[in-house]
């Protein structure tokens, strides 16, 4: 790409889009024709067709429009954080004091589904340490303790051995206010590193399902996306190899919990590019290889999990494998053929491919530059893209809380692009709209799906442009020091 003319570059990156467009269209296509099969629920045929207007209609809005720029209140981020407290202290405040009417309801007006305790996820995992803790192993089959085996990684144990047992199921209440409380400021934060028209997106984002379920539930993915956030934090603050350090620390921590936050350390390319990096970066693939290989029976459990998510029932789900299961192609009993896995692959490849050739186009064409001012949100989006993509994608299935990891991408994607060109600045708002749908519209989980993945896969190969690219001298220089 290096020696293309820019006209070229816009060609292929018009080209690129054009042809995820047509893969998601064949997506929903086999969807369809899989609905009428007798055996099929009925209404996913009319989800499959909504899918493909609503998908349709995110593509063709932003191209009806002429340049545009966009100014949002000052006011707005805290607006978003308030919702999102609102939204999570409200309903368990009312729910501790009994009003537990009120508090479904607005569970029910939002569609998030509410579970038989409050912070259920946040409570199973540490009913699970206080189980290790008495000497059970949480992982055997009728253990005596706990109703399933558990399916967190070992790393979720070492909470027992803090003091004060802390992390006990008797105090998941208090911790998950906690939770909420520390979220709340980290929404804020995403907020004020997106500009306006990201801003606009987190708006609509934090009311959707996604967000406000993966609170309620106080389920770990929530404490992998603060993971994320604060690693960016600190390494921008304190840009010194001691605050990377921290930082491959913190995702291989993440790792040893739910084994696929090891794939954030895509977050730690930058490394390459300081002197000394390789040494933290070579540490992390090393510590994290070697907690899998210790613990290679756990981790295929943890994988196999997933193979037997096929249910035709629209509930709040995401994945690869539900997502084929009402693709022409797949079975009756839920086994699949190569036709459509291969086209979901396909579709997601093509959108990285249009992704990184929108940010190089955004390079070469002396839009933006691709220094420090887009290398932190490109760390963000490595990091929620990767995390989506690995458990939607890759491992194939995935409750609709995991289209929360798709908040880190609004940063990156939100960045103005100062160009005539609509083949340039109107893919970043076709994603946005995606993120959105992926977050707000789990109830259709063929929509959301492909919005999830398309989405994630633009952003993650938007992402690997800039950060591939070496490091400002000032930035090493202060690094160095």
């Amino acid at each position: 790409m290096q020696g293309m003319s820019a006209p070229t570059q816009l060609r292929g990156t018009l080209i690129a889009g054009v042809i995820t467009y047509l893969l998601i269209v064949a997506v929903f296509a086999l969807v369809v024709i899989r609905s009428t099969d007798e055996t099929v629920n009925p209404a996913v045929t009319a989800l499959g067709l909504t899918g493909l207007l609503v998908v349709t209609a995110a593509f063709a809005a932003p191209f009806l429009l002429t340049r545009f720029s966009i100014e949002v209140r000052s006011w707005v981020a805290y607006l978003i954080a308030g919702l999102t407290a609102v939204l999570s202290i409200g309903p368990w405040l009312l729910t501790a004091t009994g009003n537990t009417v009120f508090a479904t309801a607005i569970y029910q007006g939002l569609r998030i589904p509410q579970g038989p305790v409050q912070f259920w996820d946040l409570d199973l995992v540490l009913q699970s340490v206080d189980c290790a803790q008495a000497g059970v192993d949480v992982y055997a089959a009728n253990n005596g303790c706990l109703a399933d085996p558990s399916i967190y990684a070992p790393g979720t144990l070492w909470l027992g051995y803090f003091p004060g047992d802390i992390f006990s199921s008797r105090n998941s209440v208090w911790l998950g206010v906690i939770a909420l409380i520390i979220s709340t400021v980290m929404i804020f934060w995403i907020a004020r590193n997106s500009t306006a028209r990201g801003q606009l997106a987190l708006l609509v984002s934090v009311l959707g399902a996604s967000w406000l379920l993966i609170l309620e539930r106080g389920n770990f993915d929530l404490f992998v996306i603060w993971v994320a956030v604060f690693s960016v934090a600190v390494v921008r603050r304190w840009p010194y190899l001691w605050a990377w350090s921290i930082a491959a620390a913190l995702i291989w921590l993440a790792g040893t919990w739910k084994y696929y936050p090891f794939a954030m350390g895509v977050m730690l390319l930058p490394l390459l590019f300081i002197r000394r990096g390789w040494i933290v970066l070579l540490g992390f693939v090393v510590a994290s290889a070697g907690f899998v290989f210790l613990t290679w029976q756990n981790f295929q459990y943890s994988v196999n999990t997933n193979a037997g998510m096929v249910d035709l029932g629209d509930f709040v789900v995401l994945g690869r494998i539900p997502l084929v299961a009402r693709m022409f192609g797949a079975s009756a009993e839920g086994a699949t053929y190569a036709l459509p896995d291969l086209l979901v692959v396909v579709m997601a490849i093509a959108a990285a491919v249009w992704g990184v050739l929108w940010m190089w186009t955004r390079k070469e064409s002396g839009v933006v530059g691709l220094g420090s001012g887009l290398r932190y949100p490109a760390m963000l989006a490595a990091a929620g893209s990767t995390l989506f993509l690995i458990s939607v994608l890759v491992s194939g299935f995935g409750y609709a809380y995991k289209a929360a990891f798709l908040l880190l991408v609004i940063p990156l994607l939100s960045r103005p692009v100062r160009t005539s060109s609509p083949r340039i600045y109107m893919p970043s708002l076709i994603m946005l709209i995606l993120v959105v749908i992926g977050c707000v519209v789990v109830w259709n989980t063929a929509l959301a799906t492909v919005s999830g993945i398309v989405a994630a896969a633009f952003a993650l190969g938007a992402a690997g442009v800039v950060l591939k690219q070496p490091m400002l001298r000032s930035i090493q220089q202060s690094i160095y020091r």
